[in-house]
């Protein structure tokens, strides 16, 4: 059992730290290419189509 245990938690901070890298990238390609002078504009596009997408794909309902 403790083999077990630990080889669950060793995933579990494994998959923790790929999916931090993943949104790091994300975000970081997002800053260079989507409006990068502009901040303000760049977030309120990147809110707005992560909400279209979110609608689109029946989440939305599920949230309010």
């Amino acid at each position: 059992m403790p083999k077990r245990f630990f080889i669950t938690v060793l995933s579990a901070f494994a998959f923790a730290f790929a999916f931090v890298l993943f949104w790091r990238g994300t975000w970081l390609l997002a800053d260079i290419f989507l409006f990068p002078k502009n901040q303000v504009l760049s977030a309120l596009i990147s809110l707005l189509a992560g909400l279209i997408i979110l609608w689109f794909s029946g989440l939305w309902k599920k949230l309010v």
